[in-house]
């Protein structure tokens, strides 16, 4: 017996008769110690313990649920263009014993903008082991786990305003459909949706036909999508489905056979073909593939990998000390029309101890526009933090470039967080040169209890014909006004006409950089959260426990070194998963939020569904955290391209 119900039988044989009791016992020798008494202090009359600094009382009505509303107000200038993106956002999560959990995010937008409404339920119990997960308004297209779980190929989803379910069987067998009207999220700092007009429709399955056999097929059928805002912009019709069978023998061997058909506005048909294999032995693993794509291949309304025909290879080492890693592609035109050539990849890195280590690495491709990318760093930890130095050289054709970059994380106390970044570039374009130098912050500090401030703030000096400095801030103050009610208020200034150096991976040709429109913005939010129901369940947690918040990021991580570093960016528009329950949306910077967690381990997933390609999160996407009650959890996520 446990809690209350072991009091309540402790407490009724207390009270049973003395006379009865002294019968039951043994006599008493005079060297034992005297049996022990159980006494109320001060009889009982304890005054109450004072409530917990910032609880407040809560409605214990209904099921358990939580829920935020943001309304917000903006003015936005760019290039001298006036609007407004002024409206309301509202997240809100239920969970329920017999129908699953379900989440709401929904960006309410005026001025007749398009709004972001979308409606998530997942873990539908049915009988006979079935669970069912289902999505209604802006979302991404499912996938199968099998279109996704491959080194080298991956098939992209879709963003649509529309309808999706998934009905999964202890995890054996997988159900996917989805129908909508494609879009792209669109807004500066709130989240929109623009369609493209026309409609589009998945549908998935994935079973286990025998132990370590995996077999899925999907198909993608689009009629009438745009293929940009422009309303003169070409429609696409496409009708495409791939099949896939992977082969498991044990942990350390895996091949996956894929096969894409597509036919795009009445053309004729295009196959692709390909196989990816993995081989682990000890610290050593290899992928390796063929591939063979004809041209005008699609999938859905948007064009792949076409006109391509070839193989690559990976190998990889790990240890303690040492990390290295080689590759070769080989490709080659289907039609001789196409590109070809071949494209090698190494990179190396060491660590000399605990606080030093150094590596580098290069990109050659030998084709008819031959390039080459090399570069060089030096990570140092010491009492100031941990700071990389980096050098990168890019050499294409008509277009060279050199940048030293200097990365720093600096020890800070808790509730303070920092790094920078200094940088100086040259590039030579067309015989045009521009020397740029920068530096870029990226950090918060909770100046107090309920205030707190973090942002992103960068510099620039170009110098080509004439000097011209480039400024870019994204600031937000936070205020917790009650432990109900907080004001944010964001600053967005970009000043810069021309992005950031970049090393190029020298698999297409050096673009020179293009220029970006300046503009400012000012945000104001009013913040309304709370909580209810009975009993009063955290997410994921048992009724009356201990609560927290998970606050995290996800970025794309350009040099691999696992911390976000001032010019690195967020990713946007990525939906992430708390205990395969309840779901989120990172925002522009890649921040996500799950205010009302229970005390103790959770597992969070990130959805690749909107990642830029080539970037995924490694270990599948999935990250464990640990919440303490009344207290922030924060974790990172880098997004890094495959070794």
């Amino acid at each position: 017996m446990r809690g209350p119900s072991w009091i309540i039988c402790a407490s009724a044989l207390a009270s049973l008769p003395c006379s009865w009791a002294q019968s039951a016992q043994s006599p008493a020798k005079a060297d034992e110690p005297p049996a022990y008494e159980d006494k109320l202090i001060d009889g009982g009359n304890l005054a109450a313990l004072p409530p917990d600094e910032g609880a407040v009382s809560y409605n214990p009505v209904g099921l358990p649920r939580e829920w935020r509303v943001d309304g917000f107000a903006s003015r936005l200038d760019q290039g001298g263009t006036i609007r407004h993106e002024n409206g309301m956002v509202l997240s809100a999560r239920l969970e329920t014993l017999e129908y699953g959990a379900y989440t709401l995010d929904a960006t309410v937008r005026g001025g007749g903008s398009n709004s972001v409404v979308t409606i998530f339920q997942r873990g539908l119990p049915f009988d006979n082991g079935w669970k069912a997960n289902n999505g209604l308004g802006m979302l991404n297209t499912p996938a199968i786990d099998l279109s996704r779980q491959q080194y080298r190929f991956y098939l992209p989803t879709f963003p649509i305003a529309g309808l999706e379910t998934e009905w999964i069987r202890n995890g054996n067998l997988q159900l996917q459909a989805s129908v909508g009207s494609p879009g792209i999220y669109s807004g500066l700092r709130v989240a929109g949706f623009t369609r493209l007009d026309g409609t589009i429709a998945t549908a998935g399955a994935q079973w286990v036909p025998a132990p370590g056999v995996q077999a899925g097929i999907q198909v993608a059928d689009a009629h009438g999508v745009r293929s940009g805002l422009d309303a003169a912009d070409p429609l696409t019709t496409a009708r495409t489905w791939y099949g896939a069978l992977a082969l498991q023998d044990g942990p350390n061997e895996r091949v996956q056979f894929n096969v894409l058909d597509s036919q795009a506005n009445e053309g004729r048909h295009n196959l692709g073909v390909w196989f990816d294999a993995e081989a682990r032995d000890g610290r050593y693993r290899q992928n390796f593939g063929a591939f063979r794509f004809e041209p005008d291949m699609f999938w859905g309304y948007t064009p792949i990998n076409r006109d391509l025909l070839g193989g690559y290879y990976r190998i990889n080492y790990q240890s303690q000390q040492w990390i290295w890693a080689l590759g070769l592609d080989s490709v080659t035109s289907v039609t001789s029309s196409g590109a070809s050539g071949l494209f090698g990849t190494g990179n190396v890195r060491y660590q000399f101890d605990t606080t030093l280590g150094a590596g580098g690495g290069a990109t050659l491709r030998h084709s008819g526009t031959d390039a080459s990318a090399v570069y060089g760093f030096v990570d140092k930890k010491s009492f100031l933090g941990t700071t990389r130095v980096q050098v990168d050289l890019v050499d294409a054709q008509d277009s060279h470039g050199a940048q030293v970059t200097v990365d720093h994380a600096w020890p800070t106390k808790v509730g303070l967080r920092l790094s920078t970044a200094l940088s100086f570039s040259r590039e030579t374009d067309s015989g045009v040169r521009t020397t740029r130098s920068s530096f870029a912050a990226f950090g918060g500090i909770d100046l107090t209890n309920n205030l707190s401030i973090e942002g992103n703030v960068r510099w620039s000096v170009d110098r080509e014909t004439a000097r011209t400095t480039g400024t870019y801030a994204n600031v937000a103050l936070s205020w917790r006004i009650s432990p109900r009610w907080s004001l944010v208020g964001s600053y967005y200034d970009n000043r810069s006409e021309t992005q950031t150096f970049a090393t190029i991976a020298p698999l297409v040709p050096v673009d020179a950089l293009l220029p970006t429109p300046r503009d400012r913005a000012i945000f104001v939010t009013l913040r309304y959260e709370d909580h209810a129901g009975t009993p009063v369940a955290p997410l994921g947690g048992a009724p009356g426990s201990g609560a927290g918040t998970v606050v995290g990021y996800i970025w794309y991580d350009a040099n691999d070194d696992g911390r976000r570093g001032a010019n690195e960016t967020g990713a946007a528009n990525v939906t992430v998963l708390l205990d395969a329950k309840f779901a989120a949306r990172t925002n522009n910077d890649g921040k996500f939020e799950f205010p009302f967690v229970s005390a103790g381990p959770h597992a969070i997933v990130v959805v690749p569904d909107n990642l830029a390609l080539p970037y995924a999160i490694d270990g599948e996407g999935r990250r464990e955290v640990s919440v303490r009650t009344r207290e922030t959890t924060s974790i990172d996520i880098p997004a890094t391209k495959p070794r």
